[in-house]
């Protein structure tokens, strides 16, 4: 953490035994924004949700979008949704004075800002 606010972070992953890991879905990291952080800007594909592996149809751009809009019920069985890929950077801000937190790539990355835990999500059905 410096002094101007800006906080570093760097991920790294080795496996104990990589013949056993198998295919890695995902590694990363996740936050709890507190109430009232709503609006959601970003520079990557969109402005539709999309993954890897289906995100060439999504233009790169800068998008401005709420976190309850990105949230989709469009899907039979409820399951975690919104993502985004090919992100250069994302901000996410309260409505009252603008303040929030800004989250900005090495490279490129995913994201997604959901009002709910992609598990609660994918246990609704459990």
């Amino acid at each position: 953490i410096y002094a101007n606010g800006d906080i570093v972070v760097s991920n790294s992953f080795t496996p104990s035994n990589s013949s056993s890991v198998g295919e890695i879905a995902r590694i990363g990291m996740k936050m709890v924004v507190p109430k009232g952080y709503e609006n959601l800007v970003y520079y990557g594909r969109g402005p539709q949700e999309n993954y890897i592996d289906r995100k060439t149809g999504a233009k790169l751009g800068i998008y401005k979008d709420t976190v309850t809009n990105a949230f989709s019920s469009k899907y039979t069985r409820p399951q975690e949704n919104g993502n985004k890929t090919d992100v250069r950077w994302t901000a996410l801000t309260n409505g009252e004075n603008g303040k929030g937190i800004m989250v900005v790539a090495a490279d490129k990355m995913e994201t997604s800002a959901l009002h709910y835990r992609a598990e609660d999500i994918n246990n609704v059905w459990k």
